[in-house]
């Protein structure tokens, strides 16, 4: 990231107060300032679009104090049992803060948003989250790989191979994610992880038609676009992906 686009990512951060819901300690994280960043669309998988900053860097809280960890929307919603779990299972092996005093950086470089994306997970395998709050983790860290990808210098020598893996590590991430959502979607109430059916199916189908899996793309692509609830918006998305099934089927 050149030194103009850091500064404008400093001008758009902002840090906000939490008190951790596992250790009761106070922190600062960084958050985007509401209402500073311009959209610019989103991805086919939903992923938000924005030439001023990442956010999905800032998805993350992360408790210094003990080590929990967690997606914003899911951050405060800890049960008795789950934070004994993470108390038990996180906190002896989290390198925090140890008296040192709290240190809120001017911004998250990719690899600490990674470091804390991996923590996140760590936290959800531990109090054994629901299925849609690990998809969402991994679909986030799947955009994350993306971002990363997308601000590589096109002229540094190695920007292939290092491209190549960012790729391969994003497909690994949304695999994850779809898998999870599949098993969500049989098994939770909407809204699931914050989305209500039609948006689900849509994410579903984008995350499936990603990871070639024609099929399952298809019955989603279905679903949506027979039913006569859905809106206007979601079944426009679902006909843009099913005439790119249309095509990929074509070329086999």
């Amino acid at each position: 990231m050149d030194e103009k686009s850091l500064e404008k990512e400093k001008s758009l951060l902002v840090g906000k107060s939490y008190k951790c819901p596992v250790c009761d300690e106070k922190f600062t994280s960084l958050g985007v300032r509401s209402g500073k960043v311009r959209s610019e669309g989103q991805d086919r998988d939903l992923r938000p679009r924005s030439s001023s900053i990442d956010s999905i860097k800032y998805s993350v809280i992360l408790c210094p104090h003990c080590g929990y960890a967690a997606l914003s929307q899911y951050f405060s919603t800890v049960t008795v049992h789950q934070r004994k779990a993470i108390e038990e299972g996180i906190t002896p092996n989290y390198d925090g803060l140890k008296g040192q005093g709290e240190v809120v950086p001017e911004y998250y470089s990719d690899e600490e948003a990674l470091r804390r994306f991996r923590v996140a997970l760590a936290n959800c395998l531990v109090k054994k989250c629901k299925d849609s709050e690990k998809g969402n983790l991994y679909l986030r860290m799947g955009w994350l790989f993306r971002g990363r990808r997308e601000r590589l210098d096109k002229d540094n020598a190695g920007y292939e191979k290092a491209a190549a893996k960012l790729k391969a590590e994003e497909d690994k991430a949304l695999k994850q994610a779809l898998d999870f959502f599949i098993k969500a979607r049989m098994n939770e109430d909407y809204p699931i992880g914050g989305m209500d059916e039609p948006t689900l199916e849509y994410l579903i189908a984008a995350l499936a038609l990603g990871a070639g899996e024609k099929e399952t793309a298809s019955k989603m692509i279905g679903q949506i676009l027979v039913s006569r609830t859905v809106n206007d918006r979601i079944k426009d998305k679902a006909r843009d992906l099913k005439e790119e099934v249309a095509k990929l089927e074509a070329k086999e």
